[in-house]
């Protein structure tokens, strides 16, 4: 069986080679077919800001003539969806909301966030999370954009069954799976196929060197040759988009070939 996937490339990864955020979505068009808009400064500069509403219609502009599909990144770096701090805990599910009805403005299949630090033993953090996600399930209502939660690198939810068992209860949460962050755990998806044919939106592929970072996927492994086993065995049909910083077009190229041997 064929995997039939959109490739595509997050935003974030091309910007120490472009340096402005209209460039690489044009740099982004010459090889993808999809790229994932990460709205939060320095990626998206002017979000929140009195010039965001110029920043939209250019980007809106360039989709028009570039053809590409997109998925969105919510604002994370500075925020937590399980925060006791109840003002950090009400920015970060505001963030979220906005990005939602950005992704519905401008086309998004899904718009991708995270929990926040979450530490394994903490209860109370997991409820704050439990209210938060309750509260995007109700505002999910109506938007055809998907709402997916992404696996983080550690804590509770880098567990793919403690994921999904999370997000089985909320309608409208789906996932993001960032198979860099599951291959830390060794985790074998095999066991979840059913609940991943239901809950799995959209995918982030890329190689995570030991300081922690994301960088381009130069080779397969056999680690990631199963997931995609499994991935083909759902049928899954959506977005895989590339992470890791890129430093020049060589090595976007050298990236898609490794990628295709995947597939």
């Amino acid at each position: 069986m064929v995997l039939r996937l959109k490739l595509g490339s997050s935003t974030a990864r091309l910007w120490t080679m472009e340096w402005d955020f209209t460039k690489a979505l044009s740099l982004a068009s010459e090889y993808f077919k999809v790229v994932e808009l990460w709205v939060e400064p320095p990626y998206y500069p002017n979000w929140r800001t009195s010039r965001e509403k110029a920043d939209l219609d250019k980007l809106l502009d360039i989709l028009v003539v570039t053809e590409l599909e997109t998925t969105i990144h919510a604002p994370y770096h500075d925020l937590s969806l399980c925060s006791w701090n109840p003002i950090v805990n009400s920015a970060s599910l505001k963030e979220v909301e906005k990005t939602l009805e950005m992704a519905e403005e401008i086309g998004s299949k899904t718009v991708t966030f995270h929990a926040g630090r979450m530490r394994l033993d903490d209860k109370g953090c997991l409820d704050v999370l439990k209210t938060n996600l309750e509260a995007l399930n109700d505002h999910a209502k109506g938007y055809s954009s998907k709402l997916c939660l992404e696996n983080p690198q550690e804590g509770y939810l880098s567990d793919i069954g403690n994921l999904l068992k999370l997000t089985k209860g909320f309608k409208n949460i789906y996932i993001t799976l960032d198979l860099a962050h599951l291959s830390l755990r060794e985790s074998d998806l095999g066991g979840y196929k059913t609940e991943l044919k239901r809950k799995l939106k959209n995918v982030h592929l890329s190689a995570l060197a030991k300081d922690g970072k994301h960088r381009p996927l130069l080779k397969e492994t056999p680690v990631l040759k199963k997931h995609f086993k499994v991935l083909k065995g759902i049928g899954y049909k959506g977005a895989v988009i590339l992470e890791g910083k890129i430093e020049d077009k060589v090595q976007i190229a050298r990236e898609i070939t490794a990628v295709r041997k995947l597939i």
